[in-house]
């Protein structure tokens, strides 16, 4: 299913690498028109180059760069009919709470909260004032289902899942506000051990792409998902089920 996006203006946040390249990606094939964002312009800019997509440089956890940056774009494009919030550490260090210290706190709730926040109030207004938009935020079945040693990581998701939530409500009618939560995705870089430890705690004995996780993306940023919103949808193949 293609062009799901024709017409759409699309903000990508932490689009240089991952779920957010390909997020970018699927947008674009299917019709949106895509602006780049990330912190690393060399990574950020080849990609914009081979979308021919404009980007924008800044640290998502910092309010004054994303107000600044996201206030010179609207100058330039003057709308935003979709963000999707993807900036954020998808690893950080396994840490038990015993030895998690303010400043690893301080990070993760920076890089995967204080992003989230400062780019939906970014565009709030924007979007209030031509009455439609969505905001799909990346959040992780971590803050659905507890794991040892990633407390902090599974506390700033479950902080993204219940913002999508209650954003929903505040900018209702006009604008839609869901999350996607993914279990573990199959990558280059995952070792055979640990994928097929994944695999057994699988309904469907097999991991996702992340392509697959793109696509649920790319359906709640289209007028398809026109009536989905303060849903929270989980792709994971069942593991948090919990049931193998």
């Amino acid at each position: 299913m293609k062009n799901l996006l024709e017409g759409k203006t699309i903000l990508v946040t932490g689009a240089n690498r991952g779920l957010g390249e390909v997020v970018a990606r699927s947008a674009k094939e299917n019709g949106a028109t895509v602006i780049l964002h990330g912190r690393r312009e060399e990574e950020v800019r080849k990609i914009a180059e081979e979308l021919q997509s404009d980007y924008i440089i800044c640290d998502a956890s910092n309010e004054q760069e994303v107000k600044i940056e996201v206030e010179k774009l609207l100058q330039k494009i003057r709308r935003i009919d979709v963000l999707i919030n993807n900036a954020a550490d998808p690893s950080p260090p396994t840490q038990y709470l015993e030895d998690i210290t303010i400043s690893n706190l301080d990070y993760v709730i920076k890089t995967n909260v204080y992003s989230v926040i400062f780019f939906s109030k970014a565009v709030i207004k924007a979007m209030k004032e031509q009455k439609s938009g969505k905001i799909v935020n990346v959040a992780s079945i971590r803050g659905l289902v507890g794991k040892p040693g990633r407390s902090v990581y599974a506390l700033s998701k479950a902080a993204v899942i219940n913002l999508t939530k209650t954003l929903a409500v505040e900018l209702a009618p006009y604008v839609t506000v869901n999350s996607v939560s993914p279990g573990p995705i199959d990558k280059k870089e995952t070792s055979e051990e640990q994928r097929k430890i994944w695999k057994k705690k699988s309904l469907l004995n097999k991991l996702p792409t992340t392509k697959d996780i793109a696509e649920v993306i790319i359906f709640l940023c289209s007028s398809e998902a026109n009536f989905i919103t303060g849903q929270n949808i989980v792709v994971d193949g069942g593991e948090s089920l919990s049931v193998k």
